[in-house]
């Protein structure tokens, strides 16, 4: 009687654990693109003229201050809760916008990783799969 109830627990948590692992997600924040004088986008971003100085705040977290190096991570981001992304500059927002994960990574069952990134054309920013950037967003590199 001891042992089946032994596995039952044993099979509870055993069937249990692995869903509860999925509830969480992370962003990678991509470095910052620093462009050249001769790049074809129509703005150039570098660090003399203060473009890349800006920080990235999720909900109610400290901000993190974006790299032109490196990728950064957000780690333990609940996936199923909507969530307040806000980009930072002269402790100013700039921009701004919610989401969740899981609208993202539906289609995915283990992967809950996204990627936010600066589209240098436009000078926005933009959140999604980290698998769907490709090449452009190195947040498989940095991990």
């Amino acid at each position: 009687m001891m042992s089946n109830i032994k596995q039952s627990i044993f099979l509870l948590i055993f069937i249990t654990v692995p869903s509860f692992a999925k509830d969480w997600g992370r962003i990678c924040i991509a470095p910052f693109p620093v462009t050249s004088e001769t790049s074809p986008i129509p703005w150039n971003i570098n660090k003399e003229n203060g473009f890349t100085d800006f920080y990235v705040q999720l909900d109610k977290r400290e901000a993190i201050q974006t790299s032109t190096k490196k990728s950064l991570w957000i780690n333990k981001i609940p996936s199923n809760k909507e969530h307040i992304i806000t980009i930072l500059k002269h402790n100013k927002a700039v921009e701004s916008f919610p989401f969740t994960i899981n609208d993202y990574t539906f289609k995915q069952k283990e992967n809950k990783d996204l990627c936010l990134f600066v589209n240098s054309f436009y000078l926005s920013w933009q959140l999604r799969t980290v698998e769907s950037t490709g090449s452009w967003c190195p947040c498989w590199s940095s991990e």
